[in-house]
């Protein structure tokens, strides 16, 4: 195959193509086909708003940690469904982008000084009951974010919040609602039952060739072989080149000056200010005048941390004396950050305006990474370096396996070019094979895929991890087809009779709600033996004592005036229970919280209901790609 392309290439036609592709790289240079592939695609496209890839790692991450939470230790990470969480945070982002929208487009907003107070009373910076900035510095890095960025997401969270409150705010419940709500609620019924057991219908019946025969063929689907693949692919593991690699002292010298520069670089400052904020009492030029005359406090020897408790505006940290704590590049908005990282240590500022109002800052200390030795760093750097070459390799070899696969007509034409090996599996089904690979998820979807199947080409270049690549072709598909009669007839007997008992008993409880309506005892029903009656009494909505179904039936059944009323319920096991209400007892007096938490059930039904329907009109009228 590769070597009818190397003739195919001395066609007119080819030359014609190759003298095309010359012109347009000498005129518009490689972005002209390449720049397509160039920088990450988004997650998704919401109105023209980009939502990027690390959004929606940062959400899956919240996701993976709320289960955590949730669970505890049970938990097991490696049960999560990382395709399924991925589309599920997706997806709330792109209802948070449209919300976040149309919070904007109102003019909705969230002060700086609520969010604030919001952050310093989350019991998670707190330490001893106090705000703790090492604990919020911790907490929000954790998670991916930057201060800005964090109080960013939770201004927006507010103001999403602010729609779902105002929607909340105009449903109402009347106290009648609510008093009917809690008086059903609290309801309580006398009721007994009796079973008619699928079961027991069962040692009755008796088949015929020709029912077996009917049934076998209205349910043949039941009774297929599973369709099957075999595959044939070629993996790719970072391993393979690791080992490969030839490092020199020079390479892993000039890596740790590298890591010495970068280390020297990084650094973290320990800043304390006075904040006074711009608003419609005060101008910009009055909060930088009020800033001058603290300033020449300070320069007359009075307490940075006694004029900050004095004048600073700022909750988070003025009761504090001001101080921010230690904080690298990226953390403070962009003017704060930049006097503070121009400044020498002990000095003080010119007063700063950013949007959050006018600073005076005040440099506490500056703290650097000790700068360990080449012999300390040595057996981490060449561990990182022969890393970093070995993904070099490994990229390009899977570029080269890839393009290999595309043209070769097997794998085994592409192993033996690459000198690569080969696997060949066994014929598996869609619950996936016996291997790593022929178990992914990933892969099963793609050798199952109809489109993939009949177009008989090698699959392009699937990463199953950071590490892990292949190319995979299906070699064999094995067509389900229905098993004969003989080979399953074991099973269609077993269907059958179960079917035709659970009609039986079906049948049975009929008849015995007929008879049982003509006002005659559950004792004379001579169809089936051995029935009793199970009284059940008092027993409310959510009675733990009795199967949920027979007891949710119960509160369906009316009383007729004068006589008992009964009805029947089929449970999952094709048992039959016949149920008989005797009585309702309805709570004459209500408290006032028994009818405050019914209206609040009710108001939060109804809030819900009428935001979803409202976040649904958003979502329609908004240009969605993903």
């Amino acid at each position: 195959m590769l070597q009818s392309i190397r003739n195919n290439t001395q066609s007119l036609f080819a030359k014609i193509l190759v003298g095309l592709i010359v012109i347009v790289f000498a005129l518009w240079g490689v972005d002209a086909i390449v720049g397509s592939f160039n920088g990450p695609k988004p997650a998704a496209t919401v109105n023209g708003e980009d939502i990027d890839e690390l959004k929606v790692q940062r959400a899956v991450e919240l996701k993976k940690r709320e289960l955590y939470s949730r669970f505890g230790e049970s938990f097991d990470p490696s049960l999560i469904d990382d395709g399924l969480l991925r589309n599920a945070a997706v997806e709330e982002l792109i209802n948070r982008s449209i919300l976040s929208s149309d919070a904007n487009e109102q003019g909705l907003s969230f002060s700086d000084q609520a969010l604030d107070t919001m952050i310093l009373s989350a019991p998670s910076f707190q330490v001893d009951g106090q705000f703790s900035q090492d604990a919020y510095d911790s907490a929000i890095r954790s998670l991916g974010y930057t201060r800005v960025s964090f109080r960013d997401m939770v201004r927006e969270d507010m103001m999403v919040g602010q729609i779902r409150g105002s929607l909340a705010g105009t449903s109402f419940v009347t106290e009648k609602e609510a008093n009917q709500l809690a008086k059903l609620e609290q309801q309580r019924r006398d009721y007994a039952f009796t079973t008619i057991a699928r079961a027991a219908m069962e040692d009755s019946m008796e088949l015929s060739d020709d029912q077996i025969d009917q049934y076998y063929q209205e349910n043949s689907q039941q009774y297929r072989t599973e369709e099957q693949v075999k595959v044939e692919y070629i993996t790719l593991s970072i391993d393979d080149f690791t080992d490969k690699v030839e490092l020199s002292e020079e390479d892993i010298k000039a890596l740790y000056d590298q890591s010495i520069a970068e280390m020297e670089v990084t650094e973290e400052r320990k800043a304390s200010h006075i904040l006074v904020m711009v608003d419609d009492e005060t101008t910009e030029e009055a909060a930088v005048e009020k800033m001058n005359s603290i300033k020449a406090r300070l320069e007359a020897g009075e307490a940075f941390e006694d004029l900050a408790k004095e004048f600073s505006e700022d909750p988070g940290s003025a009761q504090q004396g001001g101080d921010l704590g230690f904080a690298g590049k990226g953390t403070y908005v962009e003017p704060f950050e930049e006097a503070l990282f121009a400044m020498n240590e002990g000095e003080l500022s010119e007063p700063v305006v950013t949007k959050f109002g006018v600073h005076l800052i005040k440099l506490v200390d500056i703290r650097t990474q000790d700068i360990p030795s080449y012999e300390e760093m040595k057996p981490r750097l060449e561990q990182d370096l022969r890393l970093a070459k070995a993904k070099t390799e490994y990229v390009a070899a899977g570029e080269e396996l890839a393009n290999s696969a595309f043209s070769a007509d097997t794998l085994q034409e592409v192993a033996k070019e690459l000198s690569l090996q080969v696997v060949t599996s066994e014929l598996f089904t869609r619950d996936g094979g016996a291997d790593q690979v022929t178990s992914d998820p990933q892969i099963v979807n793609q050798v199952f895929d109809q489109d993939f199947i009949e177009e008989g080409r090698s699959s392009n270049l699937i990463e199953l991890s950071d590490e892990q690549s292949l190319v995979v072709r299906v070699l064999d598909h094995v067509i389900p087809e229905t098993l004969p009669l003989e080979e399953v007839k074991e099973q269609v007997i077993s269907g059958l009779t179960k079917k035709l008992a659970q009609q039986k008993a079906r049948d049975l409880a009929d008849e015995l709600l007929d008879h049982l309506r003509n006002g005659k005892d559950l004792s004379s029903f001579e169809l089936v033996s051995d029935l009793s009656w199970s009284v059940i009494e008092q027993a409310g909505r959510t009675n733990s004592d009795v199967n949920a179904s027979i007891n949710n039936k119960a509160f369906t059944i009316g009383l007729a005036e004068n006589q008992k009323s009964f009805d029947r319920e089929v449970l999952a096991n094709g048992d039959v229970v016949v149920i008989r209400l005797d009585a309702i007892h309805q709570v004459t007096d209500l408290d006032e919280q028994d009818l405050d938490t019914a209206q609040q059930m009710l108001a939060n039904q109804l809030a819900r209901s009428e935001y979803q329907a409202y976040q649904k009109s958003l979502k329609d009228r908004a240009e969605i790609e993903r």
